[in-house]
Parts: structure tokens; sequence; C-alpha cells
């Protein structure tokens, strides 16, 4: 083996091995909140949630919706060498097999807890989801409406 490739070589597994590179996960997401005249509703809580079962991601947050009714959520990056996100997607296989579970899954909701309604709605909630290319491809946008009060 000549010195140059003895050097390509081991800059090779030093970069699968040890340097982090990005997973895209979720994209930015933007929520718009209206009422059911299509008017923006500021200060209403918007959650997200987001898994990924291939490399075992997952995370959430909570936003107010601003004077426009828009919440943003920042794109959701984890950063770890090729080696790891190649060794968490083997164990996923393994561990799991016939009911190993893949791809992005990521949710945006409202829920009653956020505006001043009829205590009956205890369960109702409003949601827009995201799956595999859907969260990655481009810019979530999303328009959830309140029920009626």
């Amino acid at each position: 083996m000549t010195r140059r490739r003895a050097r390509y070589s081991v800059l090779t597994a030093i970069t699968i091995l040890l340097i982090p590179v990005p997973k895209l996960v979720v994209q930015e997401w933007t929520v718009r909140v209206i009422d059911q005249l299509g008017v923006p509703v500021a200060g209403i809580r918007v959650s997200q949630t987001w898994e990924n079962y291939t490399f075992r991601l997952a995370g959430g947050s909570e936003l107010i919706t601003n004077i426009e009714g828009k919440a943003t959520f920042p794109k959701q990056r984890r950063f770890a060498p090729l080696a790891d996100f190649g060794f968490k997607a083997l164990a996923n296989v393994v561990g799991f097999g016939a009911h190993a579970g893949f791809g992005t899954f990521g949710r945006v909701w409202i829920d009653n807890e956020s505006f001043k309604g009829d205590i009956n709605r205890t369960t109702e909630f409003l949601a827009a989801d995201c799956s595999d290319a859907s969260c990655t491809a481009a810019e979530l946008v999303s328009e959830l409406r309140l029920p009626k009060q």
C-alpha cells in the first residue's frame, strides 16, 4: 500500500468514525392559527413533536403565536459521525426485526387549553402532520383553525 493510499484510508476512517455530519430531521415549520372567520389569533400555544425511527432521534417544543397568528419552529438537525448513524440504523433492524420502524414523523398541534372555549371540548385539538420526505423536502407551512366557541 502506498503512503498516499494509507493516508487516504486513515482520513476516511477518521471522517467516518469521528467527524460529525448533519442529519436533517424536520425542516423549518411555520404554523398559522386562525379563528372561524380566518382572522389570525395571537397568544395561542402551539406544540411540535417529531421522531426519526431509523436513527432513534426525537424531540419537541412549544411556541406562542405572534400578532400575525404565527409560530415558526426552527429546523431540527442532529449531528453525529456517519458510523453512529449507521450503528443506530443497524441496531434498529437487529433490535426490532420485522417490527422495526423507519423514517420520520412530525406533528404540530394546538389544544383547547390554549384558548378560552367551551369546557366540554377537553379532548378537541387541531393538528398537522408530516412524514418521511415531506418532513425534509421543503419548509413546512400549516394553517390550523380554532373550533367555534
